[in-house]
């Protein structure tokens, strides 16, 4: 994979730190404020000679070189601002193709800055764009996230059942931190389609009597079916959802496109860091131990960190001497957590032995899974 966080625009002020041991970016014209790399001066002052198209030209052939370099089941992703998302995403397009943009991603920064006019309403999120080099062959990892409880109990999870029977969920359940959660559940279906369906007999929940949707068979047998109502699972109310899935079931989402819960750098050595969480979500969907990862635009060598405590290889790369001082001196100090390996005599390729949890499915509930 390649994580790509370019200059957001071509301001020749916000985009580099001049020195490393001097955080903050003035935006005076003093001259102490000004790095003496001249090759810096040269890529990122503000006078580029066409502007937005000289950034756009910049942004372009990096894209280029990426798109060579990737393999074929290899992704991108570029981080961004919304100054110059549409036009960067319309470059994207026309390196990547537009069919293999697999998502944008808003990803929440601590800072809160009006517009760049001043006016209108605080900005939250940058942005990340993800492209595959080819979608149809494209590695893609999922990765799950702890519900968010309250907008689980108050979307599907609006049932509560207790000794004296079912009701739904109030305000007052949902704000109670003491809610036992093993008692609160949503209803799903109990039966799937078929072109010869099988395992169609009626069967009697709550003194009503329930059949599969036509040309649907029941998702276990007989046998499986009683078990289920012996567990009491099954409900009489809904025809067509009548499986009970309670909340700790499996307390956890399939991680979406807004990533809400991420920050800014809490104590960052260079000026525009990234936090580490973004790109180590983006490494993760993305690759396993042992493959490759690049990083064209190194700053404080945040995506080598993380690439190095997931067990990547890594190479990154920047035109400041200042940013490859500060990303050496971190990666040399860096302590790293330990893994155990999935299969110890085939090395970190075979991936490491990550956290579990239990799902409780229909299906092994009902063949005594």
């Amino acid at each position: 994979m390649v994580y790509f966080d370019p200059p957001y625009g071509i301001r020749y002020k916000s985009n580099f730190q001049p020195f490393t041991n001097k955080r903050n970016v003035d935006t005076s014209d003093k001259d102490e404020d000004l790095t003496t790399e001249p090759e810096m001066i040269k890529a990122f002052r503000d006078t580029w000679e066409l502007g937005i198209h000289s950034y756009l030209t910049y942004i372009r052939d990096r894209l280029l070189l990426a798109r060579n370099l990737l393999h074929d089941e290899g992704s991108i992703f570029l981080q961004i601002n919304d100054n110059n998302l549409h036009l960067v995403k319309a470059v994207m397009d026309e390196v990547f193709g537009y069919n293999n943009c697999v998502n944008i991603i808003p990803f929440k920064k601590r800072a809160s800055f009006l517009s760049r006019f001043g006016k209108g309403l605080f900005e939250l999120f940058d942005y990340i764009i993800w492209y595959a080099k080819d979608i149809d062959k494209v590695k893609v990892n999922p990765l799950y996230v702890p519900s968010n409880k309250e907008e689980q109990l108050r979307g599907e999870f609006r049932f509560y059942q207790d000794k004296n029977g079912i009701r739904n969920l109030t305000e007052e359940d949902i704000q109670n931190p003491n809610l036992d959660l093993s008692k609160v559940f949503r209803t799903h279906s109990a039966s799937k389609k078929s072109k010869e369906p099988k395992y169609t007999e009626p069967i009697k929940i709550d003194n009503k009597v329930l059949s599969p949707p036509t040309g649907h068979e029941w998702k276990a047998d007989p046998t499986g079916m009683e078990r289920l109502k012996e567990l009491n699972r099954l409900v009489g109310n809904s025809p067509t959802r009548p499986y009970k899935i309670f909340y700790t079931d499996f307390p956890y989402q399939i991680l979406n496109n807004l990533w809400d819960d991420t920050l800014a750098e809490q104590f960052p050595i260079y000026a525009v860091q990234t936090d580490e969480l973004p790109i180590q979500r983006c490494m993760l969907l993305t690759s396993m131990p042992g493959n490759l990862v690049l990083d064209i635009t190194c700053g404080s060598g945040t995506t080598a960190y993380v690439a190095e405590q997931w067990g990547r290889r890594w190479m990154t790369c920047d035109t400041s001497r200042v940013a490859i001082t500060l990303a050496k001196q971190r990666l040399m100090s860096a302590n790293f957590d330990f893994y155990e390996l999935a299969y110890p005599n085939e090395g970190v390729g075979s991936g490491f032995k990550y956290k579990s949890a239990k799902r409780l499915k229909l299906e092994i509930l009902a063949n005594k899974l």
